[in-house]
């Protein structure tokens, strides 16, 4: 546990290309001052209000399914939150990987291959608001447990949750279980809403998400395959 880092992520990707990591390794800080996420986007939360880890993995060499393991990294996060705060509570996952309570954005993950020939594997960066006020969420869309009323829970017995769902899903995924896409279909928010999907280099799709692929892409009713953009669910009267 660092009680300081600039980023996690950046901490343990730097440690796999070091060869000083190894398949499982965890960093975990109290506080981040050059936190990102997705398209590089700025995460900061202050000291002590969010859960902020990145994990090292190694999965099986076939690469060409990698595009599976951010779904299947939320579906880890979701099933910890759940069991954590109960059933009662509306969480669902926004594709590829947020994490919403009651349609509101209250973790993201960030994954990247490691450059690492000796170690090829994926640095998975998770980050969880916990006790954050309505004044220090960075987006009306994002939110926190404490902001939607969920009682204190432990951090510590959270992260080894989401450390020990995210084994599990990966030996599943390892095995061919084919019950895990249906399973991220139950789950998700995003199939069977109209979406705004935004791809790199400005290029836009509207449309309605209707199904994702074992390859971790999102199909649109329109007939696009997304592998890769960011998504905003639409309001009925958008």
């Amino acid at each position: 546990m660092l009680e300081k880092t600039g980023s996690t992520q950046d901490d343990l990707v730097r440690l796999v290309g070091e060869g000083k990591a190894v398949s499982g390794d965890v960093v975990v800080a109290e506080y981040q001052s050059a936190g990102r996420g997705r398209l590089q986007r700025e995460f900061v939360a202050p000291p002590g209000s969010a859960l902020l880890f990145s994990s090292f993995i190694t999965p099986r060499e076939n690469k060409g399914e990698w595009g599976w393991l951010p779904l299947l990294a939320s579906q880890a996060v979701f099933a910890a939150l759940q069991s954590q705060i109960g059933v009662e509570y509306k969480l669902s996952l926004k594709w590829p990987n947020d994490v919403l309570l009651n349609d509101k954005k209250i973790a993201g993950l960030l994954c990247e291959r490691t450059n690492s020939s000796a170690s090829p594997g994926i640095v998975i960066g998770i980050g969880i608001n916990v006790s954050m006020t309505k004044e220090q969420l960075p987006t009306p869309l994002a939110s926190s447990l404490t902001v939607e009323g969920i009682p204190a829970i432990n951090r510590e017995a959270l992260i080894v949750s989401i450390l020990q769902n995210l084994t599990v899903y990966l030996k599943r995924w390892e095995l061919e279980d084919q019950k895990l896409v249906q399973e991220y279909r139950d789950i998700s928010s995003t199939l069977g809403s109209a979406v705004l999907v935004e791809m790199p280099g400005g290029v836009k799709y509207q449309s309605k998400a209707v199904d994702v692929e074992k390859s971790g892409s999102l199909i649109l009713e329109s007939g696009e395959v997304v592998s890769v953009g960011d998504v905003i669910h639409m309001r009925a009267d958008e």
